[in-house]
């Protein structure tokens, strides 16, 4: 049955709130979900720039092992800008990638009645500059060499700023007065992944004088692997990486 014209007008107005009604909930239905994105996507979005790739542990172990196996000298050496990550212990600073296994070192040797002591760890460039120019006068002060032979035979024991692994915070003098703290070091430093620097008969390689005082952090595998293979730095390093 149709509306009458009555009830035809009397609906008009009726459709027309309708509408009003309808056209009002579908615009805060649709601010409320504009709104609830734009939370949503501050409550999720990431702070950084850029998505972070993870790092897988043999990436680490890898980046680790070739940090600890960098050479440095003439050929190769460090900007006066470099200086690592540093922590003291006993009054001195080291790269805190050695520490355990130094304290380890000492501990155990303490336990077998030998008294380890670190003379010198990290030296700044500064440092090694200085440290060079006065081993160098003392030489000329000698009056035994010209000023080539001097700088050559400085180089020697002390080398110039920027050559020196003592500003890795990775080489150690110990003390090796006493003749069972120098034994204890050369038979079990590599337990503890240290090598000898610079050990007899391999001077033609490091081109530095032999010292029984100075020790290398490498860690422990690199350390065993080294001394099976009678190697010196210079030529495990050359060697892991024609492998």
């Amino acid at each position: 049955m149709g509306l009458s014209r009555y009830h035809k007008r009397s609906y008009r107005p009726y459709q027309n709130r309708r509408r009003i009604f309808v056209g009002i909930g579908v615009a805060a239905a649709v601010v409320l979900l504009i709104a609830g994105a734009a939370i949503y996507t501050l409550l999720t979005r990431d702070t950084g720039s850029e998505p972070v790739e993870e790092t897988s542990a043999v990436d680490m172990q890898k980046a680790d092992d070739a940090s600890l196996l960098v050479v440095v000298n003439r050929q190769n050496p460090l900007s006066a800008d470099y200086k690592p990550s540093l922590r003291e212990y006993r009054g001195l600073y080291f790269n805190p990638v050695l520490l355990s296994d130094l304290r380890a070192l000492i501990k155990d040797a303490e336990a077998q009645g030998v008294k380890l002591t670190v003379k010198t760890a990290y030296r700044s460039y500064e440092e090694q500059q200085a440290l060079y120019e006065k081993t160098l006068n003392d030489y000329l002060k000698s009056g035994q060499y010209s000023e080539v032979r001097a700088e050559a035979e400085a180089q020697k024991h002390v080398p110039k700023a920027g050559c020196s692994e003592a500003q890795l915070g990775l080489l150690l003098e110990f003390d090796v007065s006493d003749s069972s703290a120098k034994a204890f070091l050369q038979r079990s430093c590599v337990n503890y992944g240290f090598i000898p620097r610079y050990p007899e008969g391999k001077d033609e390689l490091t081109h530095r004088a032999p010292d029984d005082s100075l020790y290398r952090y490498v860690g422990r595998d690199n350390a065993v692997r080294i001394r099976s293979l009678d190697m010196c730095l210079e030529e495990y390093y050359n060697y892991i990486n024609k492998e």
